[in-house]
């Protein structure tokens, strides 16, 4: 009992002190938010995509989780058929975007100029070098435009020359080709050409 009497009384003191009065008095409590905006991930794959055989898609925003509709989870993928694609995407905040593409996948033309051959330069001998099927393109490596090219003939050095051919066709998908002409002399020296005939004639 009497050490409630003396808390008492430390609670009366208190409460008449003007010192304690000022401070219970003026006490404010506070908090703060710190609120961070956080873009929304860009995924742009564009609208539609043409390409010749292969094409890499890329979703960007490095570090992201990645989910195709290929079932592919990686930041990039690669198609070689024709459809349409689309990707979302969720960034390390959580936020998600989503990019969507038509592709279309063009297979490339296949040239083939034939086997390497040779060419007698003295008997003026020449060839023609061209490939099957038509295209939009072509260009040789002589310089040449047109679909085929006229190798050999007068004047015709010897020589082995390479001769490659890119064709490309209207979608713009293009293939290369390579082939070596071998020009040389058939004819022995101190042999004429006649003589080279008259010899070589079966009877």
């Amino acid at each position: 009992l009497e050490g409630m009497q003396k808390l008492m009384k430390l609670v009366d003191a208190l409460e008449d002190d003007d010192d304690v009065q000022r401070v219970t008095s003026n006490f404010e409590a506070s908090d703060e938010v710190i609120v961070t905006e956080v873009p929304l991930p860009v995924v742009s794959l564009g609208d539609s995509i043409e390409a010749c055989d292969i094409l890499v898609l890329d979703a960007g925003n490095a570090g992201s989780t990645f989910n195709w509709n290929t079932f592919e989870n990686t930041q990039t993928i690669t198609v070689t058929q024709s459809g349409n694609y689309s990707c979302l995407v969720i960034n390390t905040a959580g936020c998600v975007g989503q990019g969507e593409v038509e592709v279309t996948i063009h297979e490339s033309p296949s040239i083939n100029l034939g086997s390497d051959f040779e060419l007698c330069v003295d008997l003026n001998e020449t060839d023609t070098l061209g490939v099957s099927g038509s295209y939009a393109m072509y260009a040789w490596s002589n310089g040449d435009t047109s679909s085929t090219v006229l190798v050999g003939g007068t004047g015709t050095s010897t020589g082995t020359v390479e001769y490659v051919l890119t064709a490309t066709d209207a979608n713009g998908c293009s293939d290369e080709d390579t082939i070596e002409v071998k020009f040389k002399n058939c004819i022995p020296q101190g042999l004429t050409e006649v003589e080279l005939g008259i010899q070589t004639t079966v009877y």
